[in-house]
Order: C-alpha cells, then sequence, then structure tokens
C-alpha cells in the first residue's frame, strides 16, 4: 500500500471563505466523532433531496424548502468532514475515497434533481452535462493520480452547489419559478442554456487539465472513446434517464479504478470493454430489448462498484475509526 499524503491546489472563489465561516460550528464538533460520519451525512443528504424532488408535486412544492437545506447540509458536512480529520490528525486514503468516489455520484444526483424540478424539454442537454461530469472527475483524477496533485478550479461544483441552492431558494416565489421555467432564448429554457454553460465551462476545464498532465497513457485515451461510445449507444438504445445512469456508473467504474491506483496500489488499470460491446451488439443486432439492456448493464456496473467499494475499504479498513484516538485537549483549537 502506498504511503498516503494528500496535496491539493484549491483555486476555488468560494471555498476558503466558507471553510472560514464554518470555524466556530466546527468547534463544536466532539473531537471523538471520526470525520467519515460527517462524509457519510454529506453524501445520504444528496440522496434523500433527491427522493424529495420526485415527490415535491406531493409535497405542494415544499421541495423548494426542503431541498436546499439539505443541500446546504450537504455542503457544510462535506468541508466540516475535512476540517475535523486535519484537526483530529486523521487524515486518511480512506476518508479521501469517500469524499471523493462518493460525490462523483452525489453531483450526478445533483443533475437528476435539477431535472425533476424543472421542465427540460431537451434531454440531450442533461446528458451531456453528465458526460462532461464524468470527463472531467477522470481528467481530474487521472492527474492526481500521475503529478499525486489535485487541483480544483475557481469556479467549480461547490460554487455551483451554492448557485444551486440560491436558485432554489428563490423558486419558493411561484412567480420566480414560473419565470425560470418559460423563459427562452433562441427557443431553449434558461435552465438548458445554464445547463449548456455548465458542460461548455466542464469541457474547458477538461482541456486545460489534460495539457497539464505529465504523461497520458493508452488507459486516457481509451476510456475517451469508451465513454463516448457509451454514451452515444445509451442515448441511442435507451430512456434518457435509464441513458444517464449507465452513463454515470459507467464513469464510476473507471473512476473507483483511479481512485484504488492513487490511493492503494499504484496499478493503471484499463476501462471496462463490457458495457460497449453489449451495446454496440445491440445497435448492430437490436437482439435485445432496450429494457432488457438496461437491467444486463445495470447490474453489471452496479456489482463492479460495490467490488470497488468493498476491496477499497478491505485495504484501507485500518484507517476507519468507530470513534476518534484520544488526543491532546484544545484540539480544534490548533
Amino acid at each position: 500500500m502506498k504511503n498516503y499524503t494528500y496535496r491539493q491546489n484549491n483555486k476555488s472563489l468560494l471555498s476558503k471563505g466558507f471553510v472560514s465561516m464554518l470555524t466556530p460550528l466546527s468547534n463544536i464538533v466532539p473531537a471523538g466523532l471520526p470525520a467519515n460520519y460527517l462524509s457519510i451525512v454529506s453524501h445520504l443528504s444528496v440522496y434523500i433531496a433527491l427522493y424529495i424532488s420526485y415527490a415535491n408535486n406531493q409535497l405542494a412544492n415544499l421541495g423548494f424548502v426542503i431541498i436546499p437545506v439539505l443541500l446546504l447540509v450537504h455542503v457544510i458536512t462535506d468541508k466540516l468532514d475535512g476540517i475535523q480529520a486535519r484537526a483530529t490528525k486523521t487524515e486518511s486514503a480512506l476518508g479521501e475515497f469517500m469524499d471523493h468516489y462518493f460525490e462523483v455520484f452525489n453531483q450526478g444526483v445533483l443533475v437528476l434533481i435539477v431535472w425533476n424540478l424543472f421542465g427540460i424539454k431537451h434531454d440531450w442537454m442533461v446528458l451531456l452535462v453528465l458526460v462532461v461530469l464524468v470527463l472531467l472527475k477522470m481528467t481530474r483524477f487521472y492527474e492526481q493520480y500521475k503529478a499525486n496533485m489535485l487541483v480544483k478550479g475557481a469556479f467549480g461544483a461547490f460554487e455551483i452547489k451554492l448557485l444551486m441552492i440560491t436558485v432554489l431558494l428563490l423558486c419558493n416565489s411561484e412567480s420566480v419559478y414560473s419565470s425560470i421555467n418559460a423563459m427562452e432564448i433562441q427557443g431553449v429554457l434558461l435552465v438548458e442554456w445554464i445547463l449548456l454553460l455548465v458542460a461548455a465551462g466542464g469541457i474547458l476545464s477538461c482541456v486545460l487539465t489534460i495539457i497539464r498532465v505529465p504523461h497520458l497513457t493508452y488507459g486516457y485515451w481509451m476510456f475517451l472513446g469508451f465513454l463516448l461510445l457509451v454514451s452515444g449507444l445509451s442515448f441511442y438504445s435507451l430512456d434518457s434517464l435509464l441513458a444517464g445512469v449507465i452513463i454515470l456508473f459507467y464513469g464510476g467504474v473507471y473512476i473507483g479504478k483511479l481512485l484504488m491506483a492513487q490511493l492503494i496500489d499504484g496499478v493503471e488499470r484499463s476501462p471496462g470493454l463490457f458495457a460497449p460491446i453489449i451495446l454496440a451488439i445491440s445497435f448492430f443486432t437490436e437482439y435485445l430489448h432496450a429494457t432488457d439492456i438496461f437491467f444486463i448493464l445495470f447490474i453489471y456496473l452496479l456489482v463492479n462498484i460495490l467490488l470497488l467499494i468493498i476491496k477499497t475499504f478491505r485495504a484501507l479498513k485500518a484507517e476507519w475509526h468507530w470513534v476518534n484516538p484520544d488526543l491532546p485537549e484544545n484540539t480544534h483549537a490548533d
């Protein structure tokens, strides 16, 4: 197992100021509380928000209050887990894996929440954002694997989350929500333009990251080609929502492999061939029904994701703490 060191170049416009605002709150977090518990709360809050987004009509649009609160809990606990880990000297590869790997799926869920709450007419725009999200995450973790440095951009996921929270709170006003859903520019809704801007920004970040990476091997380009193939064939063969799930899960498997290489054994692994092969066979032969394709790929990719998580936890199990080890007093003041 590799010796663990976490190196980060965080250029975020708002992250440092937000962390400073959390200092009073971090001081009341018990020193014995493991940072990984805060990570779990952060992740779960996003999935509860997803459920609320599906039930928003039954909640008389209370989702526009509940979901922003849950997302605020998400961003606060996401920052608190790092503060807690540093304060209690419990930073670990396992903590990084829990934070970074599950965040890939968290961000996909945020895209689905937007899809549920707003009247998006062009489904391909949502799928484009998911493809760019997966590619950007993979490219940044690939750079971290090669250069041992995770670089975060000036306007990234954190800023987008705060913008999303703000917009959802404003949507408590029926007039604001109606205006956002009705406003069109060149036949494209305002929300869709925002999605396109997010996708364009993600593509630019990918290009800039690729330029920085010291040595791109065949694995990166192979994954890029397979991701585009899986995305295109999924969009053609499946319902848009199902295609989005497959895109996110396919990218999640390879990103998990990259994190295992970065955090555990240093071994670069190839992207999976099963998904593109199944989709290609279905495209050319039409032998499988769309529902069959989805369930085959969903089960296969889910099993691979679970195996990656289990293997990582097994390799790093010594870093899991039910309660933090005893430390000197005034830990949070250090």
